[in-house]
């Protein structure tokens, strides 16, 4: 097919992050009479999506950001380097 035969948007996907989901929905159903899909978990990263065609046809996605993952506080570990080894211990001996 060439380039003049195309139509707008043929080949091109647009992905966005979003900080906040809910107020994108809320926008994109504002903008267009139909999403090209509904919001959904996506499988593989784990976060909200939904697709829409633009007003120029372009298919755009746009994703959630997400959520930081909780960590445990890392463990201190002590400085072997400041710590005296058994061949630096002051040994006392008996009189």
């Amino acid at each position: 097919m060439s380039p003049d035969e195309a139509s707008p948007g043929n080949g091109l996907l647009l992905f966005f992050r979003v900080d906040d989901f809910d107020l994108a929905l809320k926008r994109a159903r504002a903008l267009v009479t139909r999403l090209e899909e509904e919001p959904h978990v996506n499988p593989n990263t784990r976060t909200k999506e939904f697709s829409l065609r633009d007003l120029d046809g372009y298919y755009v996605t746009i994703s959630a950001l997400p959520a930081p993952e909780r960590r445990e506080p890392a463990r201190r570990r002590a400085n072997k380097r400041l710590q005296p080894t058994k061949a630096r211990q002051k040994v006392v001996m008996p009189e």
